[in-house]
């Protein structure tokens, strides 16, 4: 899960949903137990997400976009150091896709998706 602390609010992603909030800050005079308080909740999609099943997965995994009409542009699966282990690219549109992960170690990977403007980062495990 992506955190990311901003100015202007709190953001978090998780997997395929965003949620934003804004905070009022109540300080207590300097000292270090503020808290905050939430003002505003919103909750949005973010364009295309993505479903990766099974997961774990031994041999094969689904890679299923909720948006089937746009092409994936590239597909990068990384290992948990940021190595680059697998490159697709210019993928035909189709509902799902069925990737063979067969020569993959037993470990935790990374997808990167690019779909038209929209990425996404999605982890699975092989065992």
């Amino acid at each position: 899960m992506l955190v990311s602390l901003l100015h202007t609010g709190l953001s978090l992603k998780a997997q395929t949903r965003y949620i934003d909030f804004s905070i009022a800050n109540e300080s207590n005079n300097g000292c270090s137990n503020d808290t905050a308080t939430v003002t505003d909740l919103k909750e949005y999609d973010k364009g295309v997400n993505f479903r990766l099943y099974p997961n774990p997965a031994n041999k094969h995994i689904i890679l299923e976009p909720s948006n089937k009409q746009t092409s994936i542009q590239f597909v990068s699966i990384l290992d948990v150091t940021g190595r680059n282990i697998i490159n697709l690219q210019n993928l035909p549109n189709a509902s799902t896709y069925d990737l063979n992960i067969s020569s993959l170690k037993k470990g935790i990977y990374f997808i990167v998706i690019q779909q038209g403007t929209h990425s996404e980062t999605l982890r699975f495990i092989v065992q």
